[in-house]
């Protein structure tokens, strides 16, 4: 799995937007897969709630909550302060170049 990280959401800005302006990879998409291990970055950052991309075969917004559940996004009753993203590892240096 690759490295997750927890951003918080920017003012006014989408969970895509904030991924995008964080210079990380994509959001992540919660599966059977890879769920616990989300759960956990969540709790170990105490963090309630989470934005994802998908989940569970579903292509849309959804919100992982520190309990597991999943359900989609809805503007008035279920949001996050915070997005998953795929974290940008560092290129090891290439013997090369300078």
């Amino acid at each position: 799995m690759p490295q997750i990280e927890v951003i918080r959401l920017e003012d006014g800005q989408s969970p895509h937007e904030t991924a995008a302006e964080a210079d990380r990879g994509p959001m992540v998409a919660a599966t059977s897969l890879n769920k616990v291990a989300l759960l956990q970055l969540l709790k170990q950052n105490g963090v309630p709630s989470a934005y994802v991309v998908s989940g569970e075969g579903h292509h849309q917004l959804m919100v992982l909550h520190d309990n597991g559940a999943l359900a989609p996004h809805d503007p008035e009753r279920n949001t996050s302060e915070y997005v998953l993203v795929e974290g940008v590892e560092d290129l090891p240096e290439s013997p090369l170049l300078p």
